[in-house]
C-alpha cells in the first residue's frame, strides 16, 4: 500500500527497506544441503555395504583404467598422424616457394625494355 515494492516484467523491484528504521536483525545465511541419514545397517548389511561399496570402486576404477589406456592409444594415433601432416605440409610449403622464386625470376628474365 506504500509503494515500497513495485512489479516489473521480471520480478519486483523493492524501493523502501523494511520498516523500523532499516536495521535488520535478521542474518541470512548461505542455504546447506542437509546430509541424508543412512539407516543404522545391521550386522550383516554393514560387511554387504562394505562389498558392495568396493565392488562400485573396483568397476569405476577398472573402467576409468580402460579409458586412459584408450586415450593413450588415441593420442599416440592421432601424434602419429599429426607429425605425418606436418610433414606433407613442410613439403607443400617448399614447393611453392620454390615455384614463387623461379615464377619471379622468369618475369624478371622476360621484361621487355621500356619503348622509346
Amino acid at each position: 500500500k506504500r509503494g515500497a515494492l513495485v512489479s516489473q516484467d521480471q520480478g519486483w523491484l523493492l524501493v523502501e527497506g523494511p520498516p523500523g528504521g532499516g536495521k535488520s536483525t535478521t542474518e541470512v545465511r548461505m542455504p546447506t544441503l542437509a546430509p541424508v541419514p543412512s539407516p543404522e545397517p545391521t550386522a550383516g548389511a554393514t560387511n554387504h555395504a562394505a562389498s558392495s561399496e568396493f565392488e562400485h570402486l573396483s568397476a569405476a576404477c577398472a573402467e576409468l583404467s580402460a579409458t586412459v589406456s584408450r586415450l593413450r592409444r588415441r593420442h599416440e594415433r592421432d601424434k602419429t598422424q599429426f607429425r605425418r601432416t606436418l610433414r606433407q605440409l613442410e613439403s607443400s610449403r617448399k614447393q611453392v616457394q620454390t615455384s614463387r622464386r623461379r615464377r619471379q625470376r622468369e618475369r624478371l628474365n622476360h621484361r621487355q625494355p621500356p619503348s622509346s
